[in-house]
């Protein structure tokens, strides 16, 4: 399913106020992207720490190789925007979002640390860039994109010889519950089946489009379960962070009532617990790295 950009930048810029209220998972995989980045710069771009910095909390750079320049593809609120300011501070560090709201939430995350960060209130998939970074990172946008291959293709150009590009997105798994309710509600009302949602790319296709480089891709998967205390509590998390019908043709689903209804039957019926009803995320992290300049 082709996505509305001007939708999802509508329920960005609407719910980015109470966006991290709702984006538990979002935050996990951040925190999970940013581990898989520091494991994979140890031993490259290395920290060490000093008196000033132990005393703030912070971590210098060691003399050598580090990030000069960083650019973060879909900033939302901040969260791995400021991580990557403390993690180095001496870097030159640009982030795109489509949403100016969710930039302004950024802003106010940063704070003092606004300084010297570069703001880009934008299409991720349009926007031009004329300069090459060291690290590129993306939490959690990779799936919005319409063309992630060109996309791709478009950012892996942009790395300098040597660089890293680390992404997190989700995978096929993610909302089987959801998907496995609206099948079986369509066809007890006779309906045809219809995909509600976004499609999701897998393992094999990143691997398809990071392949033309010949460079080290690594991929990783892990399955993350949320539990709800309804099935509209579930979905109305899943519209707060901006993930409701953002589609050209149709969105999450709610075009019939009494689909919706049948929907809401199964899968509480399905897929209930003790707590409410669980819901899936298939969590996917991609780390790309370029290869050295001779």
């Amino acid at each position: 399913m082709e996505l509305d950009k001007a939708k999802v930048r509508k329920h960005f810029d609407r719910h980015a106020h109470e966006y991290d209220r709702y984006a538990c998972v979002q935050q996990h995989m951040a925190e999970k992207l940013l581990e898989l980045i520091d494991n994979e710069l140890e031993g490259r771009w290395s920290y060490q720490r000093d008196n000033a910095q132990v005393n703030d909390g912070g971590a210098s750079l060691s003399q050598g190789l580090y990030p000069e320049t960083i650019l973060e593809i879909g900033c939302g609120t901040g969260f791995i925007t400021t991580e990557l300011r403390r993690r180095f501070p001496r870097a030159q560090l640009t982030v795109i979002d489509l949403s100016e709201a969710m930039i302004a939430q950024a802003r106010l995350k940063l704070g003092s640390h606004v300084s010297g960060v570069t703001f880009i209130v934008g299409d991720a998939e349009s926007v031009r860039l004329s300069e090459q970074f060291d690290l590129i990172v993306s939490g959690a946008t990779f799936q919005w994109f319409n063309e992630p291959e060109r996309t791709v293709k478009k950012y892996v150009k942009s790395l300098r010889p040597g660089g890293m590009l680390a992404f997190s997105t989700f995978a096929p798994g993610t909302f089987y519950e959801l998907h496995e309710s609206f099948r079986m509600a369509e066809s007890q009302l006779g309906l045809p089946p219809v995909r509600h949602g976004l499609d999701y790319p897998d393992e094999a296709d990143w691997r398809s489009w990071f392949s033309a480089w010949r460079a080290l891709f690594h991929w990783e998967e892990e399955t993350l379960v949320e539990i709800y205390p309804t099935v509209k509590d579930f979905l109305l998390s899943v519209k707060r962070i901006g993930a409701g019908n953002a589609g050209k043709d149709s969105g999450i689903g709610f075009q019939s009532r009494k689909l919706f209804a049948e929907m809401e039957t199964r899968y509480a019926s399905m897929f209930g617990c003790k707590n409410g009803i669980r819901a899936t995320y298939q969590a996917g992290y991609g780390i790309f790295r370029s290869i050295m300049a001779k």
